[in-house]
């Protein structure tokens, strides 16, 4: 798909940088429009992770003026939610490359701050090809259009979407980003 960001790439090869950089990612996806997402990432990655912004100053005895800092950067680059992201990252500090490559989603979502289903369930989807659902508000407007009660928990919906994907002989990833692209096009 290529209205995808490059870093938003489902399956294939991931090295450890990228594995860490859509972790970065994920992290910023929290109520944000998909294209201001990708302009944010952008901005965060051309400006400061070459100053390796993942390790040098999230991993550090001051972490709140890590905090500070980096919702500093956030808010320059225009991010809706600096304060509360920048509290993650730093919290998330001590994530590394072995843990994102062999966590579960469950783990993830105990160890991770910030965490919930959907991010772990994106994050695992596309660097491993789990065949989790994302359930974001395109797929929330689908579920009820089809008739399932949304306020399910998150597993919940997960199945029923499974099931719909199944039925349609599809996968979870597929159906979702069908019905990602005609939400767009409206």
């Amino acid at each position: 798909m290529s209205h995808l960001h490059s870093i938003d790439k489902y399956g294939g090869r991931w090295t450890n940088e990228e594995r860490e950089k859509f972790f970065v990612f994920c992290q910023l996806n929290r109520a944000i429009p998909y294209p201001k997402l990708c302009d944010v990432f952008d901005a965060l990655m051309e400006k400061y992770w070459r100053d390796n912004i993942y390790r040098s100053f999230i991993i550090s005895v001051y972490p709140a003026r890590n905090e500070e800092r980096i919702a500093e950067i956030l808010k320059k680059i225009g991010y809706r939610f600096p304060n509360q992201t920048a509290k993650f990252m730093v919290a998330n500090g001590w994530v590394d490359a072995i843990f994102l490559k062999s966590c579960t989603r469950e783990e993830m979502v105990q160890s991770c701050k910030g965490f919930g289903y959907k991010l772990a369930s994106l994050f695992l989807r596309n660097t491993r090809e789990k065949n989790f659902a994302v359930i974001d508000t395109h797929i929330k407007w689908f579920l009820k259009e089809v008739g399932i009660d949304i306020r399910l928990s998150y597993l919940e919906l997960e199945e029923a979407f499974g099931r719909i994907a199944c039925a349609q002989k599809m996968s979870m990833y597929a159906l979702d980003m069908q019905i990602w692209e005609q939400r767009r096009k409206k």
